[in-house]
């Protein structure tokens, strides 16, 4: 090799090295990888809502019906008691549904965990959703609900309702005092941590007058 002249590049291993850009690497990326993952939850979600919506042909023709058998053979055509058993029912699916929403907020749940007491909260109100689907159904399955809860369960509806509502009430006061019992202990632990104001030195004192 001449002196000062410059090696010559090997441009083998530089084109085995650098990619070819008339090819395209569709795995690289995770371009199909998030295609597919799209085209699973798709196929996930299709699945949930046509058995959601299954499961709400089942339920609007068996359940209304099924539920004022069950309150009609409690109640037994007692008016005092129908309202009795609609108030006990509304306030406490009220009340207990609520609560177990209000943990969702909680920091160490994930989703899952988020989902599944979504899920539970509505089970836990069942029994509202039922009487609400007695109450204004459409179909025949309704329409005998409500015949069963006029003749066997009188008052059960109207005190349901008044239940949910006090339910209602009863979770957003306590919520409120929860917050705001939070929120004065926050305040004071930041008035606690504020450094508290030297007292006056006797030197800053000025000199007493001479007789």
């Amino acid at each position: 090799m001449a002196k000062g002249a410059k090696p010559e590049k090997d441009n083998s291993s530089a084109s085995s090295e650098s990619p070819d850009p008339t090819f395209v690497d569709f795995n690289e990326g995770g371009d199909v990888t998030s295609i597919e993952r799209v085209g699973r939850w798709l196929v996930f979600v299709i699945a949930v809502a046509v058995a959601a919506w299954l499961a709400y042909l089942l339920a609007a023709s068996f359940l209304p019906r099924w539920w004022a058998q069950r309150v009609g053979s409690q109640v037994d055509g007692n008016f005092t008691s129908g309202v009795a058993w609609g108030f006990t029912y509304g306030f406490a699916a009220t009340v207990l549904s609520l609560m177990i929403v209000l943990q969702v907020r909680r920091h160490f749940l994930n989703w899952w965990g988020r989902i599944a007491l979504i899920v539970v909260a509505l089970l836990v109100s069942a029994p509202n959703f039922m009487t609400l689907a007695v109450t204004i159904g459409g179909r025949s399955s309704a329409h005998a609900g409500r015949r069963i809860f006029d003749v066997n369960a009188p008052g059960f509806q109207w005190a349901s309702l008044i239940g949910v509502i006090v339910g209602a009430f009863v979770v957003l006061i306590f919520t409120v005092i929860l917050w705001r019992g939070r929120r004065a202990r926050t305040e004071l632990k930041e008035l606690k941590a504020q450094p508290k104001p030297k007292p006056a030195s006797s030197a800053t004192k000025p000199p007493e007058p001479t007789e």
